[in-house]
């Protein structure tokens, strides 16, 4: 047979056209199916553990509960102590505002609302002697505490027996808490705890992203902990 030379023509025309416009094109290359494509998405896509999105569950829970629970208002008298020897704060006033008005934006999520008064306190010599050595029930009887409402004291150091610094704050319900010049933790943070002991909480053992765990930065509120502070009626009366 002999061979068409136009038709062989043509078809180096179409061959040599493909090598030059498609250089890269593989015909023999397979494309990766639905399944591959799902693999590939997932081992590129982050996702949040399961302990993580518990978390946001619980953290959205207990917003959905604070939206429905009356204001509580909180009186709290903020006792800057000053002339009192080595008891006295370091602090000023502007940043002992500072202190409460951050505490102030850990307890607005559960509704809770505090109106704080400031004052500058000083202590007798009897009381100068106990409180530096730890002993920080006699304020229980300075003049200016502990009458309706909680009493937040700053002072230069929350010190043991022995004189040395042991805690960033400490609470003395019904009425008494005090708080450290210097924390190992959120100075802000330090007072909303410890006004949370007065609120009724105990401490927390199973998060530290929570506002009542030791020792750490954690600010969350529960709900259970949103129910309980309304408990407190003595000195906080929940708005009608």
């Amino acid at each position: 047979m002999v061979p068409n030379f136009r038709v062989l023509a043509m078809l180096a025309a179409i061959v040599g056209w493909q090598r030059a416009v498609l250089p890269g094109i593989q015909t023999n290359q397979q494309l990766p199916d639905s399944s591959q494509l799902a693999t590939a998405q997932s081992q590129t896509t982050p996702t949040g553990s399961a302990a993580e999105l518990g978390d946001s569950d619980q953290d959205s829970s207990d917003q959905d509960s604070s939206d429905q629970l009356p204001q509580l208002r909180v009186p709290v008298v903020v006792h800057l102590v000053k002339d009192s020897g080595p008891v006295s704060s370091r602090r000023t006033l502007e940043d002992v505002e500072r202190v409460i008005a951050e505490a102030q934006r850990i307890w607005r999520p559960a509704n809770v609302i505090l109106e704080p008064t400031f004052t500058r306190s000083q202590l007798s010599a009897a009381q100068i002697d106990s409180v530096h050595r730890g002993a920080f029930q006699v304020l229980y009887g300075h003049p200016e505490c502990c009458r309706q409402g909680a009493h937040l004291f700053f002072v230069n150091v929350i010190a043991g027996p022995d004189g040395r610094p042991r805690a960033n704050g400490l609470a003395l319900p019904p009425s008494l808490a005090v708080v450290a010049d210097h924390t190992t933790v959120n100075d802000y943070r330090t007072a909303a705890h410890e006004l949370g002991h007065l609120l009724g909480l105990e401490h927390d053992v199973e998060s530290p992203r929570r506002l009542m765990f030791m020792g750490e930065n954690g600010e969350q509120i529960t709900a259970e902990e949103m129910l309980k502070v309304r408990q407190r009626k003595f000195y906080a009366t929940p708005e009608s």
